[in-house]
Order: structure tokens, then C-alpha cells, then sequence
């Protein structure tokens, strides 16, 4: 878990871990926390989510970015605590959140469910508390100030919302909006 405000890099840092994790030869699926619970919500909503849940606990490492960017309404947030609950002591999960622990409550409408998502995430995990520094800072403001073109190596970069494994290369999901 990389917990910290806008800037610090979390996203980066999970992108980073999902590439060597995709390069050590293991599937890797990262989508923000609005794509993540939107999938679940079509899921559950065509009678399908159990389905969702097994197809999503067959990926080795699953990156969620923007944990608590956005307030969960009551449905969206127990499809959440159902994906983290799934997923837990079976397969690795990466999240980022914006806010500490004590504010999740917030974020997920419930204190309880918050302290039971928080529980299983945190039971055998790394948690990175970033600080915002003042190039972070200056960095997350000037996001619309146009920067130069950077150089590519012809290789596709993970983009959110994104699929990789070993054989398949990088798929792009339609993000659902």
C-alpha cells in the first residue's frame, strides 16, 4: 500500500512494482477505484459479480490507484470491502490511497466497513507512507502547464485501466464512465 496525498508518486511506484511483477512472469491488472467498483457494479447488476470476483482472483497482483479520490456510495463501497475481502490472504493487491486510515470512514460511508477493509489490507502488508515535498506539490499544480514531448521507446506503457501478462502483451480495457 503507498499511502499519501496527490503528487507523491503512488501511482508511479504501484505502476513500477506491476511492470516487474508482469516481467517476473506473473498477470497484472491496475484500474482507478471508480473503474475497479464500476466493473463490480455491472457485474452485480447482470447477476454476475461471484463470476467477476473468481475471474479477478485468478490475477496474481491486481493495482487499485485513487483509493478515496471520490466518496463511495453505500453499494459501491461494500463491492469494494467484496473485492478486498476476496482477494484476501489469496492473492496480492496494491492500493493507493490519498488519506489516512482514520478518514476512510469517510471515503466508504461506514466507519466499520471501513475498519474491516483497513484490517485485511494492512494483515501482512507493506505500508509506504509518502510525504508531499515541494517539487510534488509544484508538480500536481502545474499538470496543465504544457511540458515538452517525452522520448518513447516504441514499447506500450500500462495506462489505467490496463491488463498485462507475460503472453498477451499490454490490453487496454474500456474504462466505463
Amino acid at each position: 500500500m503507498f499511502l499519501g496525498p496527490p503528487g507523491t508518486g503512488k501511482t508511479h511506484l504501484s505502476i513500477g512494482l506491476g511492470i516487474r511483477a508482469w516481467q517476473a512472469g506473473h498477470r497484472v491488472a491496475f484500474a482507478t477505484a471508480a473503474q475497479r467498483v464500476s466493473r463490480l457494479a455491472d457485474a452485480h447488476h447482470a447477476g454476475r459479480l461471484q463470476d467477476e470476483l473468481v475471474k479477478l482472483g485468478r490475477i496474481p497482483l491486481l493495482i487499485v490507484d485513487e483509493v478515496g479520490y471520490i466518496p463511495f456510495e453505500a453499494e459501491a463501497a461494500n463491492l469494494f470491502f467484496r473485492l478486498v475481502a476476496n482477494r484476501y490472504e489469496r492473492a496480492s493487491l496494491i492500493v493507493t490511497p490519498n488519506m489516512p486510515f482514520g478518514r476512510w470512514g469517510q471515503v466508504f460511508g461506514d466507519d466499520v466497513v471501513a475498519a474491516a477493509m483497513i484490517d485485511r489490507l494492512v494483515h501482512h502488508a507493506e505500508v509506504i507512507s509518502l510525504r508531499a515535498t515541494a517539487t510534488a506539490s509544484t508538480t500536481a499544480t502545474s499538470a496543465a502547464s504544457p511540458q515538452p514531448p517525452r522520448p518513447t521507446t516504441g514499447h506500450q506503457q500500462p495506462t489505467r485501466g490496463s491488463t498485462f501478462g507475460r503472453n498477451t502483451g499490454v490490453k487496454v480495457q474500456q474504462a466505463l464512465t
